[in-house]
């Protein structure tokens, strides 16, 4: 989330052109980075994931909206980690790893370097 006053945040929206990207937080997927592929006359933003912000804001429905900010190293860390923690879940499979390689697992989580003990 933006750590900018709301003057600083409009100051921002206005500074936006074609091509920056932006980021907002969706409830099921985190936060997201995506594209300003328009900005109409009346200042709407379109982005390259179909969203459509005004003022900063998406409404989504009734209940959700979604807010643009400026995108950080923070959040593509975030973003980062959130995409190695699935990619990991999603191929490892420990049944199939051999002992040699469940060893070197460990040692890494323990902090050793790769499988040799830190001095």
């Amino acid at each position: 989330m933006s750590m900018l006053g709301r003057d600083e945040h409009m100051n921002w929206l206005q500074g936006l052109k074609v091509g920056d990207e932006v980021t907002y937080h969706s409830r099921f997927h985190g936060d997201i980075i995506t594209t300003i592929e328009k900005i109409t006359p009346t200042r709407q933003i379109k982005t390259a994931d179909g969203k459509t912000f005004k003022n900063g804001v998406c409404r989504y429905d009734s209940w959700t909206s979604f807010h643009i900010h400026p995108v950080t190293d923070k959040i593509r860390q975030g973003i980062e980690k959130k995409d190695l923690i699935y990619y990991l879940d999603s191929k490892l499979n420990l049944n199939q790893l051999t002992i040699e390689q469940l060893k070197s697992i460990k040692a890494i989580l323990e902090g050793d370097d790769h499988g040799r003990k830190s001095k």
